[in-house]
């Protein structure tokens, strides 16, 4: 298992792409870590 961050993400109602993909990333790799830190 890991541990993972993410940093200066930015999501924003006028970008869905990002949102998109932070779900997706969410939904996938993200569910197989011991956990995740999101800063900023």
């Amino acid at each position: 298992m890991a541990t993972l961050f993410i940093a200066d993400l930015h999501l924003c109602a006028e970008e869905p792409a990002i949102i998109a993909g932070f779900l997706r990333f969410l939904a996938g790799e993200a569910r197989k870590a011991d956990a995740l830190y999101i800063l900023g």
